[in-house]
């Protein structure tokens, strides 16, 4: 049961990142086709601190490769850590100070695997979503489509929907992780209890 799990967690990583690997490379032809000398770029990197393509470029291998390092931890090298709590306030005060008790009172963070778990599962999703944006928002530009949409989304964060849809996804993806993680072990503790009796009934048969 584990084992498939594993598996079908690095196999969804490596779907993710194919996805997000293919979203880069459109977001960086459309964004050529649409301007060459990247007048019409919305990257703060650009109109802020004037970087050209060879920084944009380079930003997004770094980044690239943080996200893909992140979510390599979160789906493949992080293991479920199963406890005996059944709230998930517990669970997480558990996880997080090795005390069940904690969750209100705060105290020192013992471990901090399920922080970083936790980030590449939430980055990850969220910089697929944010591209997904961005690539839709050139496909507009590139067939003349734009003025609409920058009439009704203009008033967002910097103008930049994207920026929004990021912060939206992140803070969904990051409560979603820590119910799933909790339901994960509940899911454990209910078949270990399962498996519990029914050696016991096999013990009192005999």
């Amino acid at each position: 049961m584990v084992g498939m799990m594993e598996k079908k967690k690095a196999r969804t990583f490596y779907i993710l990142i194919f996805i997000y690997a293919f979203l880069v490379i459109v977001d960086g032809a459309l964004t050529y086709y649409n301007t060459p000398t990247l007048e019409k770029e919305g990257n703060p990197l650009v109109f802020f601190l004037g970087w050209g393509w060879p920084g944009l470029i380079v930003v997004n291998l770094i980044t690239a490769i943080a996200i893909a390092a992140l979510g390599y931890y979160s789906y493949i090298k992080y293991k479920t850590v199963y406890t005996n709590q059944t709230k998930i306030t517990r669970y997480l005060s558990e996880i997080f100070h090795g005390d069940p008790d904690l969750f209100w009172k705060g105290g020192k963070v013992k471990s901090y695997a399920p922080v970083i778990a936790c980030l590449g599962y939430a980055m990850l999703h969220t910089v697929i979503a944010a591209r997904c944006v961005i690539v839709m928002e050139w496909l507009l530009s590139t067939f003349k489509t734009m003025t609409l949409y920058y009439l009704r989304f203009k008033f967002m964060l910097l103008g930049r929907v994207d920026l929004v849809v990021a912060v939206i996804v992140c803070l969904f993806r990051v409560v979603y992780w820590f119910r799933r993680e909790f339901k994960l072990q509940l899911k454990a503790q209910m078949q270990k209890d399962d498996e519990d009796n029914e050696i016991e009934q096999i013990d009192v048969e005999n």
